[in-house]
């Protein structure tokens, strides 16, 4: 049928959870449209540029992985199976950071901002790498790191804003879906007119500028916020 076929069945597929959304109760509670107090904007907005700096570079590997890797000399089903193994790990590593996040919330900072500048040392090997064996662990690490953040991302900003989680993670994650839009059409843009090398070159750079708008984001959330964690348990014992 091809790959077109595929995209248009997936749209339709859609269509009776739209309908169902539209058809669902409405209710309306007084003072749930009363603005959150005390919500630190500046630091999200930080955050969102965080956000949307480290998240070219999983957009960008979604896109364009399979590709680069056949212009370097991969042939398609290898790139295509280490596209789908690295994939299946990244969500491994989601969960263990989220663990580690859980159990250490002032870890939440660091954590972050050493993912993303390990996911730029990825970026330039995947630009790099053109062999089958050392091209899975560069992107196993990859998925790992550089786009392994989002959760824990999400995780830290909710943790340190109760009074209003859902305005917080609405300020810092519009940089998720600005990057994700953006980041593929740059991508693109600069395979087309200096080749793949120079494109993961420019990726690796965005995520080295994200670790450092994370760190400065993060610390300054940190002093202006304080920690609350999702789970207290120690709270939900005593009672």
């Amino acid at each position: 049928m091809g790959w077109r076929w595929a995209f248009l069945l997936a749209a339709v597929a859609t269509l009776p959870l739209i309908l169902w959304g539209r058809g669902g109760p409405r209710r309306r509670r007084e003072g749930a449209a009363r603005p959150a107090e005390g919500v630190p904007v500046e630091p999200l907005v930080v955050l969102a540029a965080a956000a949307a700096t480290a998240v070219v570079g999983g957009a960008s590997v979604a896109a364009f992985y399979v590709e680069s890797a056949v212009a370097a000399g991969v042939g398609p089903g290898p790139a295509g199976t280490i596209l789908a193994v690295s994939s299946v790990t990244g969500i491994g590593f989601r969960v263990l950071w989220g663990a580690m996040g859980d159990r250490s919330p002032r870890l939440h900072v660091p954590l972050l901002a050493g993912l993303m500048a390990a996911g730029a040392a990825c970026f330039v090997l995947m630009g790099r790498v053109s062999t089958p064996v050392p091209l899975l662990a560069v992107t196993v690490l990859a998925f790992g790191s550089g786009w392994g953040w989002p959760a824990l991302f999400n995780y830290a900003i909710v943790s340190r804003t109760p009074s209003a989680p859902g305005l917080a993670t609405g300020i810092a994650g519009t940089g998720l879906y600005a990057g994700g839009i953006v980041g593929p059409l740059l991508f693109g843009a600069v395979t087309e007119a200096l080749g793949y090398s120079a494109a993961w070159l420019c990726v690796a750079a965005s995520a080295m500028c994200s670790s450092l708008l994370m760190y400065v984001g993060g610390r300054w959330l940190e002093r202006v916020s304080h920690i609350r964690p999702l789970l207290p348990r120690r709270e939900a014992e005593r009672r």
